[in-house]
């Protein structure tokens, strides 16, 4: 199977779909490379003082994960969720949906993110990043503007 088919991919979501939480063993499941990419999921909240993004990363470890700025409004979350059980080579996969490998997301940041402050936590597999707010000032509209001549 090739894991970036996007046809094979919709055919495997809707297999699992009709399946719904029935797991079988009577079948040869197939634990390709279509399980190595995953995306987590983010939640970005505004709040009067500060945005705040949450990002889903269960089974990642802290040190697996790294967050940059990657220009003034651009902030990168990236990492690895490594397989939770070392395969033996003995071993048959029976089933497979379970998501690891490397990830990456990119969260883009208003004018008004103060990102000399920013600051995370991880804790319980969510990745906390606050994001303060800074004053921009406003231009005031409405005010004319003289025209001279040269």
């Amino acid at each position: 199977m090739d894991p970036f088919d996007p046809f094979r991919q919709a055919q495997v979501a809707t297999e699992r779909l009709l399946r719904g939480s029935m797991l079988g063993f009577d079948e040869d499941y197939e634990c390709s490379a279509y399980h190595l990419n995953w995306t987590p999921s983010v939640d970005v909240i505004e709040r009067p003082d500060r945005f705040v993004i949450q990002a889903e990363l269960p089974g990642t470890r802290r040190e697996d994960i790294e967050l940059q700025l990657a220009s003034p409004t651009m902030l990168h979350l990236s990492g690895e969720r490594k397989l939770l059980t070392p395969r033996a080579p003995d071993e048959r996969m029976r089933v497979c949906e379970q998501r690891w490998g490397r990830f990456f997301r990119s969260v883009q940041l208003p004018p008004t993110a103060d990102t000399a402050s920013i600051s995370a936590t991880h804790d319980n597999g969510v990745l906390e990043v606050t994001v303060p707010k800074k004053e921009v000032p406003e231009r005031p509209a409405g005010v004319r503007i003289p025209i001279r001549t040269t």
